[in-house]
């Protein structure tokens, strides 16, 4: 891989890594509400919450650095509401129009639970809360993976200045 490559040449590793990898998640679901809730991971600098765990990587050892924005998080929690009402909206449209089946109704069963009628015509739906709520839950984290042991605001903080 491009990773050990770079590692075997002797050079320090540092980038940002998407938030639904396993080890992300997995770490977000273990320390994330502390991480939310404890003053103590409050990076002043950067205006984020951040935390360093220790983890093991295609056999190698990795420092994943998680961060949480709560400025972010009730943004992207209000556009999302916004959007599931909007969603919801459109289907009590569909739902008025008396003609849609199954196959015409695509890409709302992530949020909602849809019910058709003996004819399969769509005829009901129901907000799904809790697949609601865990979208909500997981907004604004991310994640930063270095080779060489630092803290979150250090490696934020050269990560930020990449490219200045």
């Amino acid at each position: 891989a491009n990773m050990d490559e770079i590692l075997d040449k002797g050079y320090d590793l540092i980038l940002v890594v998407k938030d639904n990898l396993d080890f992300v998640t997995d770490l977000i679901d273990k320390k994330g509400l502390s991480l939310k809730m404890n003053n103590r991971y409050y990076l002043v600098e950067h205006e984020v919450y951040g935390l360093t765990e220790k983890i093991e990587l295609y056999d190698r050892k990795m420092y994943l650095h998680l961060y949480y924005g709560n400025i972010r998080a009730q943004k992207e929690r209000n556009d999302f509401l916004k959007e599931i009402d909007h969603q919801s909206k459109r289907l009590d449209q569909k739902i008025a129009k008396k003609t849609l089946r199954k196959e015409d109704i695509k890409g709302y069963d992530r949020y909602f639970s849809l019910r058709f009628d003996q004819f399969g015509f769509f005829e009901s739906y129901r907000i799904k809360e809790r697949a609601i709520q865990k979208t909500t839950d997981s907004f604004a984290y991310f994640a930063i993976i270095t080779s060489q042991k630092m803290e979150a605001d250090k490696a934020l903080t050269i990560y930020r200045d990449r490219d200045v």
